[in-house]
């Protein structure tokens, strides 16, 4: 039986959800405990499998085609504007166009209505050589110009103090780059 990636990739995900939610669950139910002095930073990595264009979905053609193009090169993808009700984000900061979230997205769209979630578009490399590998590096260790540092730029800040409470946690099976720390 054959299946489609975005078949797969779903059923991936509902059982990576499932399987982790007891994690999740105690991370939060111990976050809350101890009440947060200032604001929490959540960095959430997508190896692979995302689209940026179905999770900010392009509304218009204002600027550029955006629209007009989203619809042309993802004809089984695209999300119709009629799903996009009330997901809008504002605009494309470069183009203008107008942007929504994808509709599986409310949770994150009541955050972003709070003013308790951003959204960083058009973040990247001046220079760059296209290579994603190159890109994701430079994103782990902070530093563009240094591919092949051995500590990420989250945990060189948290190897500026060490007051014996954990400042930082990372689920999966490995340790993201960003959080190697001396």
């Amino acid at each position: 039986m054959r299946i489609s990636r975005r078949t797969f990739l779903k059923g991936m995900s509902a059982s990576a959800a499932l399987s982790s939610l007891h994690v999740l669950g105690l991370a939060t139910r111990a976050s809350a405990a101890a009440g947060p002095g200032g604001p929490i930073l959540v960095l959430v990595n997508l190896a692979g499998g995302n689209d940026l264009f179905n999770t900010f979905v392009p509304l218009d053609d204002v600027g550029a085609p955006q629209r007009t193009l989203y619809q042309q090169f993802r004809p089984n993808l695209a999300i119709p504007l009629g799903s996009l009700s009330g997901m809008a984000v504002g605009s494309d900061p470069g183009l203008g166009t107008g942007l929504a979230l994808h509709p599986a997205l409310g949770g994150l769209k009541t955050l972003y209505d709070e003013g308790r979630l951003a959204c960083v578009l058009g973040a990247g490399l001046a220079g760059n050589s296209l290579s994603h590998f190159e890109a994701e590096k430079a994103w782990f260790f902070g530093r563009p110009d240094v591919l092949t540092s051995q500590t990420g730029w989250l945990g060189r800040h948290l190897d500026q103090g060490d007051d014996g409470l954990p400042h930082a946690v990372s689920f999966g099976g490995l340790v993201n780059p960003t959080f190697q720390a001396d």
